[in-house]
């Protein structure tokens, strides 16, 4: 394997655990940020927008949003275990923290929905806007299209 393919999989994995992590913790607990309350998980997502702005310019919009579309189903696997793990019988006496696990599970089963609904528009939004100014500008200006469309992307995410 060479560099390229393992830089593709390292910026896949950022990606997917970034995401991934972001809703488990993101769904947990809750941090002051600059004097704002918001979820642990926002820490983790601004990575999901760099790795593919990253992937975007070094390997094509087509394999980005189809990371974005792996994530996407990514977040559903991890849903689907969680609810495994929900369902199955509790080893009675060993698991003393079932019911902390029970209400982050209930707590996280609506809020992973929702906010793979509005990922899935904000990181489709932040490949196509990249792409357009990677065209408009020919291909410079990597730091100005990467915070600009990760900018917008994440106002869009924040509003859906």
């Amino acid at each position: 394997m060479d560099f390229k393919d393992r830089l593709f999989l390292f910026l896949s994995g950022i990606f997917l655990t970034a995401l991934v992590l972001g809703n488990i913790v993101g769904t947990t607990k809750f941090v002051t940020v600059f004097g704002l309350v918001v979820p642990a998980g926002v820490l983790a997502y601004p990575f999901t927008f760099l790795a593919t702005d990253l992937i975007c310019e070094l390997y094509g919009k087509k394999r980005a949003q189809t990371l974005v579309w792996i994530g996407f189903a990514m977040n559903f696997f991890m849903l689907g275990l969680m609810t495994l793990g929900h369902l199955l019988p509790d080893a009675s006496g060993i698991s003393a923290a079932t019911s902390t696990f029970e209400s982050v599970y209930h707590f996280m089963v609506g809020n992973v929905i929702a906010s793979m609904i509005a990922y899935l528009v904000a990181q489709s939004v932040d490949v196509h806007v990249f792409h357009f100014w990677k065209r408009l500008t020919r291909g410079k200006h990597l730091w100005l299209r990467n915070n600009g469309s990760t900018t917008f992307s994440q106002l869009i995410d924040t509003i859906a």
